[in-house]
């Protein structure tokens, strides 16, 4: 009896070891001892999940990319369009017509990104971005894209964004594509369309891949910006800005200095003097004595006109946008070559250069045989010596006999301008 109650003792007890072992999720497990748990511990590997991940850079769009506001990036422009990128990195544009070819470069001096405005006319989305694949990099591509996303913004715009693989590298490249919409999301209407490709072939890193993402959302944040705010109308200067009389110093040796001392405090001619006329061309106006006849005439970055005394073009006054930075030497140089060296040697007789939160100009005085001659560059530059944005540029000779009768009418114009 005894024996048999030990027996059913041993059975019960063996039950229930069983039964805890398998755990509360009623699998098998298994403890190991001492000496399998080191060995398990050694032996163990890191082993890669081959699973789907999600895209921070495609939540970021589908949030709305935002345009940077923390130090660290600057302004650059191509055409009317102003844009943000990281500090270090640089962009150039080529005007051609209407359209802009442009590139934005990285530290190092790679090209990290394609940026084009284009005036176009309508277009598929699949036809397009089959076109730009084609044209940009013929057979790199696999035909294969990760994702293909849009986002609407106000006044009918919309966004495109893809990423597109490459047979030639490990990471893929995300295009960006801003347009007015038609009837859906992938019909292009006639109009400005901006077209973005991002190139990160030196960032196939895992560990640069945070910061590649920051800076494709950065630059392509305010390109968005750009493309979907509406721009206020461009005004002419305010009526209460200080005007010329003849109770108003203008304080200066040379016309260099008059000059720089109006535009850096907001001096203009007052009203349009006896014996003087008004030119008016499609990009600026100003006064000038009637002695003149002018002539405009219009050139890829904007407008030129002549002032014409007895037949002979005495002084040339371009108004223009440029989105280049040149240098104000190299301007001078090239001026000098195509307008003035007729006139043979020069000697340098002054520089006048200013620099402020007014922008960037510099007057060059020379002295020819039998004339004087000044080059005036005038721009909204943020980068002293250079020529940058919006510009104006003078150009103009004197007879050494009157050249203070001929200065100060040179002044008067310039102060009166209009752009």
């Amino acid at each position: 009896m005894k024996k048999n109650v030990f027996i059913l003792f041993l059975l019960l007890c063996f039950a229930l070891t069983s039964m805890f072992s398998e755990g509360m999720l009623g699998l098998r497990t298994l403890e190991a001892t001492q000496t399998q748990q080191a060995t398990e511990s050694t032996n163990q590997e890191s082993v890669g999940l081959n699973l789907r991940t999600i895209d921070p850079l495609l939540i970021a769009f589908q949030e709305g990319f935002k345009s940077p506001t923390l130090p660290g990036w600057k302004e650059n422009q191509m055409g009317d369009l102003s844009f943000k990128v990281p500090m270090g990195f640089s962009s150039e544009a080529i005007r051609t017509g209407v359209n802009y070819d442009g590139k934005i470069t990285d530290a190092n001096g790679e090209t990290f990104a394609q940026l084009f405005l284009y005036q176009l006319d309508a277009y598929q989305i699949d036809e397009l971005m089959s076109t730009l694949l084609k044209t940009l990099y013929g057979n790199k591509p696999t035909g294969e894209r990760g994702f293909e996303k849009f986002k609407e913004y106000p006044n009918n715009k919309v966004v495109y964004f893809t990423r597109v693989y490459m047979y030639d590298q490990k990471i893929t490249n995300p295009i960006m594509l801003v347009y007015q919409k038609g009837k859906t999301n992938e019909d292009i209407q006639p109009g400005s369309v901006l077209l973005l490709f991002f190139e990160p072939m030196q960032y196939q890193a895992d560990t640069d891949q945070e910061q590649l993402n920051s800076w494709i959302e950065g630059i392509a944040g305010s390109l968005i910006e750009a493309m979907t705010t509406e721009k206020p109308e461009k005004v002419n200067k305010p009526e209460e800005k200080e005007e010329k009389e003849e109770t108003v110093a203008i304080l200066g040796k040379n016309l260099g200095e008059k000059l720089a001392y109006c535009i850096k405090n907001e001096i203009y001619l007052a009203k349009l003097p006896a014996g003087w006329k008004e030119a008016q061309g499609d990009y600026f106006s100003f006064w000038y004595p009637e002695r003149f006849t002018t002539d405009f005439y219009l050139t890829d970055d904007g407008e030129v006109t002549d002032l014409v005394y007895q037949g002979v073009a005495m002084a040339k006054i371009f108004v223009g946008e440029t989105y280049d930075y040149v240098l104000e030497k190299d301007v001078f140089n090239e001026l000098y070559q195509t307008y003035l060296s007729g006139l043979g040697a020069y000697n340098l007789v002054s520089t006048s250069p200013s620099f402020g939160d007014f922008g960037s100009i510099v007057t060059y005085e020379m002295d020819f045989s039998g004339y004087k001659g000044w080059i005036s560059l005038y721009s909204e530059s943020d980068w002293e010596g250079n020529l940058y944005g919006e510009y104006l540029v003078f150009l103009g000779i004197a007879p050494y006999n009157e050249v203070e009768v001929w200065e100060e009418d040179y002044l008067d114009i310039l102060i009166s301008m209009s752009f």
